[in-house]
């Protein structure tokens, strides 16, 4: 009986995780985003319905009022006919982008170094498909920093139990060493699973700020980031071994 109620848990908890992510993203000439389920695409106006509300009214809004549409499964709609905003990379020209400016490789907004939260905000207005990217790495780095914290307190949780039991000395406290080294590899293994996950997620972040680059202030998207002059990761083979550099 429980593991039928767990395996019917599991499938409705795998349901709402497939249904959450299948939204299409409306973005406007006004820089509004608009969580949607596209239904039509005409000459002359988009019909959606509001994603919180599928089974609601459908919603008509004019075609050129439209910048773009990011569908659920990845693919842009770019309404570039008769509309400016709109450049032939796919990145909405919103007004947030007279605040961006580069010096060298930085990107500051409003006069002032990037953070995590301008970045966010700069990219889900002019670049979406990064903005999924960024916060994709930002929630590996998030989630890294605490595997890593809590690695680190069961770890020292570890070596306080075991040196306890080296004290007492009898047949208990060879249980509670036994616990303290059991706490310790588990301790441990949880730190060494954080450093790559934060590697993946720093690099994602990465990406995502070289693909905004590419595509929203320099509009050239088919150049490499060697070729721009861009931070990159270079894969070299050498007579003395493999070697990975970053370059900036």
């Amino acid at each position: 009986m429980k593991t039928a109620l767990k395996t019917i848990l599991t499938g409705c908890l795998i349901a709402i995780g497939s249904f959450a992510l299948a939204q299409d993203v409306i973005i406007t000439k006004d820089s509004k985003k608009i969580d949607a389920k596209v239904i039509e695409v005409n000459v002359d106006n988009i019909k959606y319905k509001n994603f919180d509300d599928q089974d609601g009214l459908v919603y008509t809004i004019p075609k050129n009022e439209v910048i773009s549409i990011l569908y659920q499964n990845g693919t842009i709609f770019a309404n570039s006919t008769g509309n400016s905003s709109v450049n032939q990379y796919d990145c909405v020209k919103s007004p947030i982008l007279e605040d961006v400016r580069m010096d060298g490789n930085t990107i500051y907004y409003k006069n002032k170094l990037a953070g995590k939260r301008d970045m966010m905000e700069i990219l889900q207005k002019t670049y979406y498909p990064s903005y999924k990217k960024y916060v994709s790495g930002s929630r590996a780095v998030t989630a890294a920093g605490g595997l890593f914290i809590t690695g680190a307190a069961i770890g020292i949780g570890g070596m306080l139990v075991g040196g306890g039991g080296n004290v007492n000395g009898d047949g208990d406290g060879d249980v509670t060493v036994a616990v303290g080294i059991v706490m310790l590899i588990v301790g441990s293994a949880e730190i060494i699973t954080s450093i790559p996950l934060a590697a993946v997620g720093y690099a994602k972040k990465s990406k995502a700020k070289r693909e905004f680059i590419r595509h929203c202030l320099t509009f050239q998207p088919e150049k490499t980031e060697k070729q721009l002059d861009l931070p990159h990761l270079d894969f070299n083979v050498k007579s003395n071994g493999v070697g990975l550099a970053w370059t900036f």
